[in-house]
């Protein structure tokens, strides 16, 4: 479908959750080929219309471009709202041109909430309702239901807790046995929402960081530093799948919490064929529980897995767009440019996304100056391709995606573009 319009706003999707870049995290959904995508503009405008004529000129990103000037919380609901010329902009595109709204995420009614103010209604959208997205994004409601349905061995062993009392017998309990421990807490991005420790003082500071214990709170028996973190998504369409693919995740555990440095698809050099072979089987009965309570499912249903010695397990849900939705975009487009239908073939290309902090980069054109010939130019060649582009002015980061017909090709790639950036 090329009719899509695409807003993706991570500040609805997360409320009262923040990061360093969140307000511009929305020009992440550039790099999505054909119809229409929203951005919020955070002072970086010049940069971002740069941005675009790339991804256009080597085979990627939107048709069209829309770029809000969001306030500073990166907004693009609010922003949207309180302009008459972008409400009825969405409401051409909708109406008129037939074009399905598409959101990074849907919670509770934000997103029902914002269609209705529009004038439209939840069928002019092809995101998942938000009673989907707000279960299984939950951790705490999957581990449930896979208890309920015998499925709970798929998880690390757990326990959910109600209060500051239980959650401290439980940590004391589970270190005893363990010796270290995770608390998640149930919603929330992975990384920030959990904390790690091997001593009982990991209550105290899971707290003081959560401002308490929220509802559903989970400790978890941690797997430790020494693991492989991989994950497979399935998009479905009208409640058929219609496309999958597997990621390997780079996931280090630093400061007791755990970060997100990037990612692999295509050819992984640590996931191997067993690992995905047990992902698709351990999931299953997942994405048949999905599919069953939401027959005309459509959207992006993501499981993160981890491999620790020879133990597999599932340890979380994402049942919105996942930043490997984009880079799976990127790499499909490789592979249609060079004439390869089977996606699924890791040996075909490969596609590694990093974060780095430019030296001295602030926007579009002084990334592309830097990196030079490493730059992709060409869908059908090696190269590298910088996405996030929008975090430069605020938060002085943004991400490459470095797509090479192997591992080691693209690994080489990151490397040179990183020292080319960083140095």
């Amino acid at each position: 479908m090329n009719k899509i319009l695409r807003i993706h706003n991570p500040m609805a999707a997360l409320p009262g959750f923040g990061f360093k870049g969140i307000e511009a995290y929305s020009t992440r959904a550039m790099t999505d080929s054909g119809g229409v995508t929203v951005v919020a503009d955070c002072g970086g405008a010049e940069s971002l219309r740069a941005t675009h004529g790339y991804l256009r000129e080597v085979g990627l990103g939107p048709e069209e471009l829309v770029m809000v000037k969001a306030p500073m919380n990166g907004d693009l609901y609010q922003a949207i709202r309180e302009s008459g010329a972008l409400t009825n902009l969405v409401r051409q595109l909708v109406l008129d041109e037939h074009y399905k709204l598409e959101f990074f995420c849907t919670r509770e009614d934000i997103e029902h909430e914002f269609v209705a103010d529009l004038g439209l209604d939840w069928g002019h959208v092809i995101s998942h309702p938000s009673t989907l997205a707000d279960f299984w994004n939950n951790k705490t409601s999957v581990r449930e239901i896979a208890r309920e349905n015998g499925l709970e061995g798929v998880f690390p062993t757990h326990k959910v807790v109600r209060d500051t009392v239980e959650l401290d017998e439980t940590v004391r309990e589970m270190l005893a046995e363990h010796g270290e421990v995770v608390i998640k807490r149930p919603m929330w991005a992975s990384g920030l929402g959990m904390v790690f420790g091997t001593k009982a003082d990991i209550v105290e500071r899971y707290i003081v960081h959560h401002g308490g214990v929220p509802k559903g709170t989970i400790v978890e028996r941690s797997l430790g530093v020494k693991h492989t973190a991989m994950s497979i998504v399935v998009r479905f369409d009208g409640g058929r799948a219609v496309d999958r693919w597997f990621t390997e995740q780079e996931c280090p555990i630093g400061d007791g919490s755990v970060s997100h440095e990037g990612s692999v698809l295509g050819d992984m050099p640590n996931v191997t064929r067993v690992d995905t072979n047990w992902m698709m089987e351990a999931t299953a009965p997942f994405y048949q529980l999905v599919a069953r309570s939401h027959p005309r499912l459509t959207g992006i249903v993501n499981f993160d897995c981890i491999r620790a010695g020879e133990e597999r397990f599932i340890v979380e849900c994402n049942a919105r767009v996942t930043f490997s939705t984009y880079v799976h975009g990127i790499r499909r487009a490789v592979l249609a440019a060079r004439g390869i239908k089977d996606h699924t073939r890791t040996s075909a290309a490969t596609c590694i996304v990093g974060k780095v902090t430019p030296r001295t980069a602030r926007d579009f054109n002084a990334v592309k100056s830097a990196l030079g010939p490493t730059i992709l130019k060409n869908l059908r060649q090696p190269g590298v391709v910088p996405i996030v582009l929008g975090c430069l002015s605020t938060a002085g980061y943004c991400y490459l995606v470095a797509v090479g017909d192997t591992y080691g090709e693209a690994f080489d790639l990151m490397k040179e573009a990183r020292t080319k950036l960083e140095a």
